[in-house]
Order: C-alpha cells, then structure tokens, then sequence
C-alpha cells in the first residue's frame, strides 16, 4: 500500500491510477481526507473527462434525475479538436457552426468552468445573444458549483446571476450578452465562449469590445476562445467569420457539427415507413439510417407553421443551412399583408393628450386616426425601449375592443423616467375611457413605469391570469412579462387575430414592421436585420389584452370614473379593486395641461 500512495501521490503519474486506488491509498495517509481531496482537486484540474464524469452534473433533457456530463459524440469529437489544437498550437481557437442541442453550449461551459474553478488566475467570460437568456446559460456553470462536494469548491467571494468571483485562485467567471456594446470591456479574459453568435445584433461591435481583452498567452498558461452558432438568417457577421476561418485567414480553426452526429438523434422506425426521394437521397449522401430519418421527420413536423424552419435549425451540412428560399421566413403571408395594407391610412392629427382630452398640437407625440367614442372599450398596449445609446422606440398603441382597429398610437425616443412620458400615458389611457394598459416589464423601465401609474391609481392595468400549478388555483400578474412560452403566445394570438378576426391597421410604419416580421427559429420571432418591431410589440400587447377580455365584453355604459378629472372625487374600490395602493388625488389636485412636445431628450417618430 505504501507503493500505491507513493504512485498516487505522483502527479506524474494520476493517469494511470484509477479512483479505487486512489481512495484506497489515501485512507492510508495520516490525514486521509485532506491527502484525497487534494489529489482529487489536481486530478479534475488535468483530466476533463475525468471532471465532466465524476462531479459536473447536468440538467439533462434525456435523463431523469440530475446526472454528471457524459461527454456524448459530438461533445467528444469538439473537445478532441480543442486538445489537437492546443497541443499543436499552444492555444484554443475554435469556431463551430451546428445543429441545435448537440451540448455544444454545455461543452463550452464546462471547459471555462475547470480552467476558471480549479486553476489560479483565470478569466472566463461567457457571451449570449440576448439579456433573457444570460441568466439561463450562465445557470450551467452554476449548477457545476453548487454539485460539487464541499472540498473541491474554490472560495466563491461574490455570486450573482451573471457572475461568480473565486478570491483565492484570483479567478472568476462572468456572462453578459451581445447587446452590451461594451461586453468585456473592463478585464483580460483568458477563456471566451460566445454562444448563438450568429443571432448576436451588433456583432462586430461587441468584437471590437471584446476581442483586445482576449489573453493570447500559449503553452501551460494557455488561453481559449469558442466563438459557436447556429445558422439564422441576418447572422452575416458570423457566416463571414467562420468562412474566413474555412479559408485559414484567421487563428481559428472552424468545424461545422450536422444534427445526425449526435447519437440520441434516431428514433423507431414505423410500420410501413416508406422514404421519399428527398430522404433516400440524403441517405445516400451522409449514411444516415431509417431510425435518423424516422427521427428527422418527427422533428419537421413540429415546425407545424413553417417546417423549412428544420433545415435551418437542424441541417445537413454548413451551405445548405443558409439557403432557406425567399420568403420562408415571413410570419404573416401575403394575402394576409394585402389585406392589413388596406387599413393604412394618415392619421387625423397629432395630439397631446392632457387633463381635458387630446388636444390638437402639430407636432404632438401621438397619432389620432379615431378620437374616443360613447360606450367603446379600448385596449392599450405599451413597448418600453432599454437604456443606452443602441435603445429602441418606446411604442404605444391603442385599438377599440370590439373591432381590434387601431385608433391611436405613438412611436418616442428619450427616458422612460421622464415625468412627461409618464403623463402621456396615464393621460393617453384616461382618456381613451381608461383604456385596458398592457405593458411591457421584462425590462425595469417596464416595472418603474407600472408601480407609478398604480401610485397615480390607474384603473385599468390588464392582468394576465395563469394557472398556478404549485398554489392549486389561479394567479394574477400586472403586465406582460417576455419568456419563450409568453411569446410563443403572444405571436400565437396575434398571428390567429390577423388571419381570422380581420383587426384594421392604419400605421404605415406598424404595418411595414408586419412585412419584416420573422420566425427565425423554433418558439423565436423577432424583426428582419436591419428593422425594427416596436409598434408591433405594441401592437400585439394590445391585441392580447383586447381578446382576453372580449368574451367577457358587453357594450355598456362607460363608467364616469372613465373621465374624472384629478380634483374630482373617485369611488376607489368600485373603480380600481386590487389595483389601487393608496389614494393620490390630493397629488394629482395640481396637475395641469403639460405639452408634450416640449419634452427634453424626446424625438418623435
């Protein structure tokens, strides 16, 4: 046994000792735990496998319970690529275009985790596409930390949703997304991986951001960069990149990963399954089996409103997944286009709205195509732009309930916070008979905003009522919050709306958004590069408070409360219910016509 500790606590030779041995020769040692650990810490540092199999765990899509990260085929095959490299050139420096869910993004994770976790000295950045998702890719690396025994953890000093600090190694990691021109702007980051860069909005920007930090350092203090994506249509920037890297232009070195190299990607054949001559073909070409088509096929057919989307999302090979034809894209068909495009018309005028109703102003921030009709419901959608130089326009639109035609709407940009953007459209909503506000919270602005109009007691804050699975009843959240399922319904509805309840669009630039609007991936919509989808959004938050309650809807009498002014007295529970926190008409008692148009910082569109 004494030979076997010696051999075991040789890090020369940790390969050749397998866990039973060392488990075995460390209870041998005086302090048996601290001797293991130790060893176990320096045998994860060098053996990935090794670390992926025993201690990294996973949330697995295939496997129930909470398993450790068996590296699958394609994961195995892309690790090889990182080790050939590194050993050949002292660095990593890899570029793969993919199917989608291959692990690839898990593989990445894990790689910055060993390097960042268990050796000293260490940057890890990980970039996303958009901000939603920075948090739940970043939960990988998490998770990793959290399943590990208590003695291999390095001290965590700080931890948030995007970052974690380990003090004692003087490593870290963080995630940020794309849509941050200054992505890793402020440390020197010795592993990069930069996930769904082809969805990425301002790329090259981010690139100019990001790439100087890179570390190029080579050999034992190795750095690593892993730019990977999935084609998507608008992903010039990456397409161009992996290309140059094809083409031996850059230190990269580019793979691309078709769906049918992952082993879990097959399926039972069906009684009578019969090829067509597209899949016999394909067959022929890449040695599929009838269990890939069989499961290729399943596959499509959940593409239900577009199946071309398949090919893109889960191709063949790197040319054929940027060759969609034209047009296959589009949400909306042209018959449906056609018949929105004859709703489009100039607005009546432009207003301010005010205490006393819209005021006609040229040059006021909202367009008019139908002033507030007796015993009309309105529905009032709002898209709050983000924060920085890059930001949107902040949109709203209003639409009658019982028509779906749209009768005001504006289109701004400058600070959400703004007392004036708060006065238009608190003033805008009463004035359209307390017009049902749906807004837009993914974002804080969204939350800023709702927590005022309920301290100004707004009425009528639409609420978007849910099953609540673990309360065993119903629940009721102010405003519309963006998550994949939230927008799968949105689109869901909207799309139904457009196609078979004939809602009227007078907006030129609402009904130009709609010609550009494109599902780019399974449960992913989003304009065409180069475009814009504001009013849309808008648009659309309107259309689901409007159609959630129009079967509830009754032509009646418009309730006074509709059009009382601040210094009027108001029957708070029969007006407002839950909605209201407290009473602020003595607030309001002094409010007075506020022309918008005056607003600092704000351009109307």
């Amino acid at each position: 046994m004494a030979a076997a500790l010696a051999s075991f606590c040789n890090s020369e030779s940790l390969s050749a000792v397998n866990p039973f041995e060392r488990v075995a020769a460390a209870l041998m040692a005086p302090d048996w735990a601290s001797v293991y650990w130790s060893r176990e810490r320096l045998w994860c540092a060098r053996d990935f496998d090794y670390l992926c199999r025993a201690y990294l765990h996973i949330k697995s899509k295939h496997i129930i319970g909470f398993p450790t990260l068996r590296l699958n085929r394609v994961q195995r095959y892309l690790f090889a690529k990182m080790e050939a490299q590194r050993q050949r050139d002292g660095w990593v420096r890899q570029c793969w275009g993919k199917a989608r869910q291959l692990g690839v993004s898990t593989l990445g994770e894990a790689w910055s985790f060993q390097n960042a976790a268990f050796k000293p000295h260490r940057n890890a950045i990980l970039v996303v596409h958009d901000e939603p998702t920075v948090p739940e890719l970043f939960d990988i690396s998490k998770t990793f930390y959290d399943a590990l025994p208590e003695p291999l953890k390095p001290f965590r000093q700080y931890d948030t949703k995007t970052s974690m600090v380990f003090k004692k190694l003087n490593s870290r990691m963080i995630a940020t997304h794309a849509k941050n021109p200054d992505a890793g702007a402020s440390l020197m980051y010795h592993f990069l991986h930069w996930t769904e860069a082809a969805r990425a909005v301002e790329p090259e920007r981010v690139q100019a951001s990001l790439f100087p930090t890179l570390s190029e350092a080579k050999g034992d203090d190795f750095s690593s960069s892993i730019i990977e994506g999935t084609s998507v249509y608008g992903g010039d920037w990456f397409k161009e990149f992996a290309e140059a890297a094809q083409r031996g232009e850059t230190p990269y070195e580019f793979t691309f990963v078709p769906w049918f190299w992952h082993e879990a990607y097959t399926a039972s054949v069906p009684k009578g399954f019969e090829l067509t001559l597209e899949e016999r073909e394909r067959k022929r070409k890449y040695a599929l089996t009838d269990g890939q088509l069989a499961w290729w096929r399943a596959k499509q057919a959940e593409y239900l409103t577009n199946p071309m989307l398949a090919y893109q999302e889960y191709p063949d090979d790197w040319v054929s997944s940027w060759l969609l034809p034209k047009g296959t894209l589009n949400v909306f068909d042209s018959t449906t286009l056609s018949r929105l495009r004859e709703g489009v018309r100039p607005a009546l005028f432009r207003a301010t709205p005010t205490t006393s109703g819209l005021r006609h102003e040229l040059g006021g921030p909202v367009e008019v195509w139908e002033e507030p009709q007796e015993g009309v419901f309105y529905d009032f959608g709002l898209d709050i732009a983000g924060e920085g130089e890059h930001a949107n326009w902040t949109a709203g639109c209003v639409i009658r309930r019982d028509t779906l035609a749209q009768v005001a709407g504006f289109r701004l940009r400058g600070d959400p916070t703004d007392p004036a953007f708060l006065d238009l459209v608190y003033w805008l909503g009463m004035t359209y008979h307390t017009a049902q506000l749906n807004p837009d919270i993914t974002a804080g602005w969204g939350h800023a905003l709702l927590r005022e109009l309920m301290q100004r007691s707004y009425p009528n804050i639409w609420r978007w009522r849910q099953f609540d699975d673990v309360l065993g009843r119903r629940s009721f959240k102010l405003g519309f919050l963006f998550n994949h399922r939230a927008k799968r319904i949105i689109v869901t509805n909207m799309v139904t709306a457009a196609r078979s309840l004939q809602p009227v669009v007078h907006s030129e630039t609402l009904w130009h958004e709609l010609c550009h609007y494109l599902a780019i991936g399974l449960d992913q919509w989003g304009a065409a590069p180069g475009e814009t989808d504001d009013e849309l959004t808008a648009w659309m938050l309107a259309l689901l408070a409007a159609r959630s309650e129009r079967d509830e809807y009754a032509p009646r009498e418009i309730e006074a409360t509709a059009r009382l002014k601040p210094s009027e007295p108001l029957d708070r529970k029969a007006a407002l219910g839950e909605a209201a926190y407290h009473d602020v008409d003595a607030d309001l008692a002094g409010v007075t016509e506020r022309p918008l148009v005056e607003m600092r910082g704000w351009s109307v569109g």
